[in-house]
């Protein structure tokens, strides 16, 4: 009788504990990548937010607009200063409004015509 003894056993162990390894390192690789990429389309937009509109420009829109066409509001530029007497003119001349929504007023006025 002859006996034989497979001598590669614990190769073929130690071949599959290191396929297993590769395996987990793989896996663990490609979730990272589609947990990157998910994360990467989530923070993306195609198109930008819009700005939050300045509280004076409704009232500008409401207010200055009864008495006068907005391409004459709209196409003056004046200083803050400016703003301030012209704006008080029209609450003397008749324009009920709050003082905080008169400040609201000239304070947009004011920053738009900075940026012109």
């Amino acid at each position: 009788m002859i006996v034989h003894f497979k001598m590669d056993y614990p190769k073929k162990n130690l071949i599959k504990k290191m396929e297993d390894k590769e395996m987990k390192k793989r896996f663990v690789f490609i979730f990272v990548l589609i947990a990157l990429a998910v994360v990467l389309v989530g923070c993306g937009s195609s198109t930008p937010a819009e700005p939050t509109p300045h509280p004076g420009q409704a009232l500008v829109e409401t207010k200055c607009s009864t008495c006068h066409g907005l391409p004459q509001v709209n196409n003056a530029k004046y200083t803050r200063g400016t703003w301030e007497s012209t704006v008080d003119r029209m609450v003397m001349a008749g324009m009920q409004i709050p003082d905080d929504q008169k400040a609201l007023i000239i304070d947009y006025l004011a920053i738009r015509d900075e940026n012109k």
